[in-house]
């Protein structure tokens, strides 16, 4: 400690023994001193689940989860979507969790004090509008993003007035009406689409579900992003209907794009291409395999008044050379190459890592000399240093030479806890090659 704190602290200390003349020396009261290590808050009421031995120490590095094979002991009867206050062996508290005794994730944690979901649920989505409120001047963004919001299996999109809401675990399932009502309570919100349609479902013992509907639903949706409008589905688009997490790469691109042919791979509605148009490329051509998502793009591009330089083709890139017509010819002075998720399980990243490698060795190839190539990875069991190393070993073997020039991720609206990896899933690379 250093000499100043200790010096500050001794009259602390002091005045406390003279207080009390019966505390010994060294000591300090009740009420200054640290708990044992073994101390539960008293006044707590939920259910109490113990971990074994040695388990809690993810979770004190910032972890949120707690697996099956994790636990010690837990009460019967327990049901999906109860709140219970997660203890170590020794029975100090490590935080509140929503539990569900049919998933391997059994213990999600909210909070990291005891506390009630009912009670948390609305002061959390306060901080999350809160936040997002600081940073973006239009109600346009990710307003929930899971653990990181302390909103376990929670998403929530922003639409201005329309809010798109996935219910993706068996906690967040059994407090949907309480989470419907919070969300419609919101200043500025009229509409609300809850969605149950995320694969994660299955593994927690829930079935996907058609989309309900509260409130009002306009007759057409858009997200507005760089003055720009995007039409979306928010019944049935990708995520809640528009990638937000791309937004700050969007905007390098655009700033890069003047007076260049851009070639957008996996282009889905069309966000990096419609960019791209509106900061002055010359001409711009998406590929994606969704006939939906073009249809989707195509409208975006009427209504911003860049339907002259933008033209979407259906292209189903990951089986091309299969049967399928290729890949297109020709050199473009910046490929984008934003691939979906390649594995969504870690047993599953070598077999991903295999399909950036063939992805990135031909975007390269696709590149005019000096230009770009713009690489992305949401594949978060694939760590982004193994991916980086993947992506410029490619390019190297497709016989360029490369230099990074920007590296990008998910904005503020999708919050990172540094000691849980998996908020953390977007990696952006921009190379110039030779």
């Amino acid at each position: 400690m250093p000499a100043g704190a200790a010096s500050a602290a001794a009259p602390a200390g002091a005045a406390a023994r003279a207080a009390d003349p019966g505390l010994p020396p060294g000591s300090l009261p009740p009420m200054l001193a640290r708990p044992t290590p073994d101390a539960r808050p008293a006044m707590s009421t939920l259910p109490v689940v113990t971990l074994l031995p040695g388990e809690e120490r993810r979770l004190r590095r910032g972890h949120c989860w707690a697996y099956a094979g994790e636990i010690a002991a837990a009460p019967a009867g327990l049901a999906a979507g109860d709140s219970v206050l997660l203890v170590d062996a020794r029975g100090e508290a490590l935080g509140s969790a929503l539990w569900n005794p049919q998933s391997q994730i059994c213990a999600r944690l909210f909070a990291r004090r005891p506390l009630d979901f009912a009670t948390h649920l609305p002061q959390a989505l306060e901080r999350a509008l809160d936040l997002r409120a600081r940073l973006y001047a239009a109600p346009q963004y990710r307003l929930v993003f899971g653990e990181a919001d302390g909103l376990p299996g929670l998403t929530v999109d922003r639409f201005g007035a329309l809010l798109v809401a996935q219910l993706a675990s068996a906690a967040s399932e059994a407090h949907a009406a309480a989470i419907a009502g919070a969300l419609l309570a919101l200043p500025g919100v009229t509409g609300l689409v809850l969605r149950r349609d995320a694969g994660v479902r299955r593994k927690e013992g829930l079935a996907e579900l058609a989309p309900e509907v509260q409130g009002a639903l306009p007759a057409e949706a858009w997200a507005e992003e760089g003055g720009l409008r995007f039409a979306i589905d928010p019944l049935g688009g990708l995520k809640g209907g528009w990638f937000w997490d791309q937004r700050e790469s969007r905007a390098w691109l655009r700033g890069a794009a003047r007076g260049r042919r851009v070639l957008d791979l996996f282009c889905h509605s069309g966000g990096f291409a419609l960019q791209a148009a509106a900061g002055g490329a010359e001409a711009v051509l998406g590929l994606d395999r969704s006939e939906a998502a073009l249809a989707l793009a195509r409208r975006s591009a009427l209504a911003n008044s860049l339907g002259k330089r933008c033209r979407f083709a259906a292209l189903d890139l990951l089986q091309s050379g299969k049967g399928q017509a290729g890949w297109p010819h020709g050199e473009w002075d910046l490929v984008v190459l934003d691939p979906p998720a390649l594995a969504k399980e870690r047993g599953d990243a070598e077999s991903a890592l295999g399909a950036y490698t063939h992805l990135n060795r031909k975007a390269a190839g696709r590149v005019a000399p000096g230009g770009i190539l713009l690489t992305c990875s949401c594949t978060y069991p694939v760590e982004e240093h193994i991916w980086q190393g993947h992506v410029l070993r490619a390019v190297a073997k497709s016989g360029r030479h490369a230099r990074v020039i920007y590296r990008g991720g998910q904005g503020g609206d999708h919050p990172v806890l540094p000691g849980m990896p998996e908020t953390r899933y977007l990696s952006v690379l921009a190379l110039q090659l030779d």
